[in-house]
């Protein structure tokens, strides 16, 4: 679960030791553990099914993405994307506003917990935090991916990329399943504001997302 997509203005330190003032976007986001599981179960006509099993303590190692689905004149996709910068001044200040004397953990500090199961009306879960910076303001149109929700993964060989000789292997295109939050704002670059995110495509731009009209989120391979 999350909260909406905020903005933040943070001194951030640069690499010659001064800081800079800029505009953090942020995510603010719960997991929880819900005990349940599915694991691949063998037919004895040799295909595989799933069934629903019993886990225990697990670990969440998030990667966030947050990616342009605008497109150019030309129909073409602009190509920009952000990855979640661990940024500790921001997480302080994030924290203060959102929790109330709560703490968040940043992506590193997740990734090094462990979350108990859910007990009962009892929700174990975690609060983090993804940051971003240096986000293009021209942006309308803009997915974030979530990745480490789920272990599954699947790939495709392209057949013209093997030659008898070449290791196993060669030209085989390697995708994990993520998360994809869709997410617009009518807004223009000038004085990006926090109230102007929305969530889910706005009507008749669906197609920007590969979803139809109406749906926030979805399954990818990525």
């Amino acid at each position: 679960s999350f909260k909406p997509l905020r903005i933040v203005e943070v001194d951030v330190p640069t690499a010659s030791g001064e800081s800079v003032r800029k505009q953090v976007w942020y995510l603010v986001y719960k997991v929880s553990n819900t005990g349940k599981t599915i694991k691949p179960v063998e037919g004895p006509d040799g295909v595989y099914t799933v069934e629903t099993g019993k886990g225990g303590p697990l670990r969440f190692v998030p990667q966030f993405v947050l990616e342009s689905e605008d497109r150019q004149a030309d129909g073409k996709r602009v190509t920009k994307s952000y990855l979640d910068r661990v940024i500790p001044a921001a997480v302080a200040l994030i924290s203060k506003r959102e929790m109330a004397g709560g703490r968040l953990l940043n992506t590193v500090e997740m990734a090094e917990q462990t979350i108990p199961v859910n007990d009962g009306r009892i929700d174990r879960g975690l609060w983090g935090v993804a940051t971003w910076v240096d986000v293009d303001p021209r942006i309308d149109f803009f997915s974030v991916l979530v990745g480490g929700l789920t272990n599954a993964y699947q790939w495709k060989d392209n057949p013209d990329a093997y030659k008898p000789g070449d290791t196993p292997g060669r030209g085989r295109r390697f995708t994990r399943k993520m998360l994809q939050l869709n997410f617009w704002r009518p807004g223009d670059e000038l004085q990006p504001n926090e109230r102007e995110f929305r969530y889910g495509p706005p009507l008749g731009k669906s197609d920007l997302y590969g979803v139809g009209d109406g749906v926030a989120y979805r399954w990818v391979y990525r």
